[in-house]
């Protein structure tokens, strides 16, 4: 996502185009809350407030779409992340 970082290794250059793309748009988003209070990019996804119950999630190749909660939960494995330690 941040095109400077390299931690001795350059990662661009590492990249596919659809991943560098996908660093593009990040930085954009970033970019437009930091200086605008809101993730509000022309041209780009639309990134919903959070209240609405619906998350940007951010995808390569132009995928990028709000899904629920849920969904994402469930894309993400979230309920082994949330479940107590064993014990």
């Amino acid at each position: 996502m941040w095109p400077s970082f390299d931690n001795g290794i350059p990662l661009y250059p590492q990249l596919t185009p659809a991943q560098l793309e996908l660093s593009n748009w990040m930085v954009r988003y970033w970019g437009a809350f930091a200086r605008f209070g809101a993730p509000f990019v022309p041209g780009q996804t639309f990134w919903p407030p959070y209240q609405s119950g619906r998350i940007l999630s951010l995808r390569q190749g132009n995928g990028s779409m709000a899904i629920s909660d849920a969904e994402f939960g469930a894309e993400h494995n979230c309920s082994f992340w949330d479940s107590p330690p064993a014990g």
